[in-house]
């Protein structure tokens, strides 16, 4: 019993530690997927805005180079409140994006160029209308007719659609991230119930083993308990039991229960001569041939010592046990072999008859026995039926 509780708390002592490193793996994959979900969340969101200023300061440039060619062609005034504002825009747009770029070495290098473009853009503007402040339309109109115009434009264009492509691109990864987050997590969780399933499995056999281990211990003690150790034949305690039980059913069934004592002639002078391990060969060798002389419902039991019993069940008649003795004493008589040596052996048997002889065990065994003395008074090497009465 108290191997069997160390058993099942190691058992579950190991299930524990295995569930508790489970746990910690599960808490662990889920800090891993929310990071990588809050962190990609901000990153999407930060893509966006700078896509969106990008836009935005495409947009502003737009109108500002709208506003200075609506001044330079018309000379109407009205178009310097827009045009500060749209430069205003174009520094916050270029702030923002600046701010939202600092993590990129990529980005922030093509912002320094688009800075660099902006201003010189910005500057061109300016003297194109200062130019035409000072009176100079013919100046102003062929400044804002120049191939460079456009070609400033273009530059600050291709720069701005290299960064919103950089920008889409490192959003896609950044989505990849976060959906093989997604089906990495979904995995490790997938894995992880099927290791602690297997887990479970693995305690459940555990324990199962266990209580297999300690129920063959049981039944192994109990079979030492009621067998004898040399032959393991029913020993005494055995024998009582099953002929009780065999007379309960002779009482219902009307039958014969036969008790034969069978004791060993000459067993010392074999013993003493050859051997305690000769004599132990040659006690199992005598069993051996008991059980095979017998029926399978009979009953052979080892009393200790040469002694040995043989209980014979449902009989109809009492000629059926002295046939069976006559048939032992034959078998048993024949040479026996141990250790290339020939051993004759005979047997002086005793038997009674319930319920002539006794209606109990107790009672039949002592009729049986006190049978055996007159096999061997009358010289051995037969058998002799209980007196009656």
């Amino acid at each position: 019993m108290l191997q069997r509780k160390k058993s099942i708390t190691r058992v579950f002592v190991y299930g524990f530690a295995f569930a508790s490193l489970a746990a910690i793996f599960l808490v662990w994959s889920i800090y891993q997927v929310t990071t990588t979900i809050m962190r990609t969340a901000t990153s999407v969101s930060q893509g966006y805005e700078v896509i969106s200023a990008i836009k935005d300061l495409q947009s502003h440039l737009i109108d500002a180079e709208t506003g200075e060619r609506g001044y330079v062609i018309t000379g109407d005034a009205g178009y310097f409140p827009a045009s500060r504002d749209t430069l205003q825009k174009i520094q916050w747009d270029s702030d923002l994006i600046a701010a939202l770029t600092t993590d990129s070495a990529v980005q922030k290098s093509r912002y320094a160029e688009l800075q660099r473009l902006i201003a010189y853009r910005l500057k061109t503007i300016q003297l194109i209308v200062e130019t035409r402040k000072a009176g100079g339309v013919d100046a102003a109109h062929q400044l804002v007719s120049l191939n460079e115009d456009k070609l400033e434009m273009d530059r600050i264009r291709s720069v701005l659609t290299q960064m919103e492509e950089e920008q889409n691109t490192q959003l896609n990864a950044r989505i990849g991230a976060r959906d093989s987050a997604y089906a990495h997590f979904w995995w490790s969780f997938g894995a992880l119930i099927a290791v602690m399933a297997a887990g479970a499995l693995w305690q459940f056999a555990q324990i199962r083993r266990v209580m297999q281990l300690e129920a063959q211990a049981e039944q192994q003690i109990r079979h030492m308990a009621e067998h004898d150790p040399l032959t393991d034949l029913p020993n005494r305690r055995k024998l009582q039991t099953k002929l009780e039980l065999a007379i309960a059913f002779a009482k219902r069934s009307g039958r014969m229960v036969a008790v034969m004592f069978i004791d060993l002639d000459g067993f010392k002078a074999v013993n003493d001569s050859l051997g305690h391990q000769t004599g132990d060969d040659l006690l199992k060798e005598v069993a051996r041939r008991l059980r095979q002389g017998t029926r399978s419902s009979d009953l052979v039991a080892r009393l200790g010592g040469d002694e040995f019993v043989v209980v014979l069940s449902e009989l109809d008649r009492t000629d059926d046990a002295t046939l069976m003795a006559s048939k032992l004493n034959e078998l048993i008589a024949r040479p026996i072999t141990i250790d290339g040596k020939n051993i004759r052996i005979s047997t002086s048997i005793g038997i009674s008859i319930f319920p002539r002889d006794g209606r109990c065990g107790e009672e039949l065994l002592g009729k049986a026995d006190d049978a055996v003395y007159q096999a061997k008074a009358g010289g051995k090497n037969q058998y002799q039926m209980a007196k009656c009465g």
